[in-house]
């Protein structure tokens, strides 16, 4: 009997670096790991959502821009969380605009609500 194999799920928090602007949104996105064949530090990463049954990649969203004032002055992180039992997840972590995410939820719902 085969396993079943869960996908690697990252968010991306994007903001408009436009002044007048800063909308600040998130996708998560499944993360397909194509190899180089020299070691793993090296493999291509491939970042896509499913939208009505279309692929979107991490660099279709990038190119589209801000939903809000269309501007393609556009930055996006990917979540790093790291597990700490110190730090309770809170609302801080859930409208969080940065990357970094280090508390009892280990990234799982950082930035969730500009999901």
């Amino acid at each position: 009997m085969t396993q079943a194999v869960t996908p690697e799920i990252k968010r991306i928090i994007f903001q408009c670096k436009l002044k007048a602007c800063k909308h600040i949104w998130a996708h998560d996105y499944q993360v397909v790991r194509k190899s180089s064949g020299l070691s793993r530090s090296h493999d291509v990463l491939y970042f896509f959502r499913d939208v009505n049954g279309k692929r979107i990649t991490s660099a279709d969203d990038y190119s589209t821009g801000c939903p809000n004032c269309h501007s393609r002055h556009v930055e996006g992180n990917v979540v790093k969380g790291t597990y700490s039992e110190s730090y309770k997840c809170d609302a801080r972590c859930m409208n969080a605009k940065g990357e970094d995410c280090q508390c009892q939820c280990a990234g799982a719902n950082h930035g969730i609500n500009h999901l």
